[in-house]
């Protein structure tokens, strides 16, 4: 089962993930061992390498991702008062969540958030 949450809104929420704090390095210089020594491989020179996204932290980690409700889920939006209902994705941790309904809403503008888990209801239904 998975636990899933969703945020409603009186107006459009910005879409994408936010909180979190990447920083970005080249993979020659982080220290991570992804072959075998003993076999040599030829080095391969790129004018440009590719910069791979790291977290120093885990509070660098931690996150929340809001997009679109996926369409399998669309029934959901029978448990909001508000118009606006996305998927909520938190990563790691609720703090994220706060700042931004804090950054994003205006006062007296609400959220609702519903959290649910998938398939308990087929499971309930099963028991009875």
């Amino acid at each position: 089962m998975t636990l899933h949450h969703y945020i409603g809104a009186n107006k459009e929420l910005p879409l994408g993930t936010f909180g979190q704090k990447p920083t970005y390095k080249p993979l020659s210089e982080l220290n991570i061992r992804t072959f075998d020594r003993n076999r040599k491989k030829t080095k391969i020179y790129q004018k440009e390498e590719p910069l791979i996204e790291i977290f120093e932290t885990e509070e660098d980690f931690a996150g929340i991702h809001i997009a679109y409700v996926d369409p399998v889920y669309e029934a959901v939006r029978d448990k909001f008062m508000h118009p606006f209902v996305y998927d909520l994705g938190i990563i790691h941790s609720l703090r994220p969540l706060f700042l931004f309904i804090e950054t994003e809403l205006s006062k007296g503008e609400t959220i609702e958030i519903y959290s649910c888990v998938d398939g308990l209801k087929r499971k309930i239904k099963t028991i009875n």
